[in-house]
């Protein structure tokens, strides 16, 4: 329903998308995020935890672990996600990122989304989140790399000014899972 490259509106403002259409690689210029603020301590299921929160449009807070397979197995990680994300040092509630550094440079990510309420395949602004704050803490430079539970790398790239993400482009595979039919008064300009 739209054109290889094409902007469309969101809550947290214009998104401008450039599809591939030889391949599943898309790319997408996203809003800068707000800056990464002072980490939180964070005391979970027995855990003392500590979380950096940013603002990618939605709240994140991005836990650093040896191993993020290893961090807990899917029921515990829920728990765990669940309780950060509905801690009160978030009074609105936040995604929950758990990385943690591959040996070929690449960081694995895992996350608990809110709204779903569980662990997620992929997190399109985790990954930008994960990306910000690791650079903050200089333990990476854009471009960032970033496996997702489904095995999927996704990339991103930014400049950090003042602990922020400006000009942030996520880039990755889109796989087709639906299809649909879309009333065409749905897309009429108003």
């Amino acid at each position: 329903i739209a054109p290889a490259h094409h902007r469309f509106l969101t809550v947290s403002g214009p998104i401008e998308a450039w599809a591939n259409p030889d391949s599943q690689e898309v790319s997408i210029a996203m809003v800068d995020t707000g800056p990464v603020e002072p980490p939180v301590a964070l005391d979970v299921a027995g855990r003392a935890l500590i979380g950096h929160p940013v603002l990618v449009g939605v709240p994140h807070v991005v836990i650093l672990t040896d191993d993020a397979d290893a961090f807990a197995d899917a029921a515990t990680f829920d728990t765990i996600g669940r309780a950060i994300r509905h801690d009160p040092a978030f009074p609105a509630g936040t995604n929950v990122n758990v990385i943690s550094p591959k040996a070929d440079g690449s960081w694995r990510m895992r996350t608990y989304e809110r709204g779903v309420e569980r662990e997620t395949l992929a997190c399109g602004t985790g990954v930008v989140a994960t990306s910000v704050v690791l650079a903050s803490l200089g333990k990476a430079v854009s471009p960032v790399r970033v496996v997702v539970s489904s095995g999927k790398t996704l990339q991103a790239s930014f400049d950090l000014v003042k602990k922020r993400g400006v000009n942030v482009r996520l880039e990755g595979s889109a796989t087709f899972v639906y299809d649909g039919v879309l009333d065409p008064e749905a897309i009429a300009e108003v």
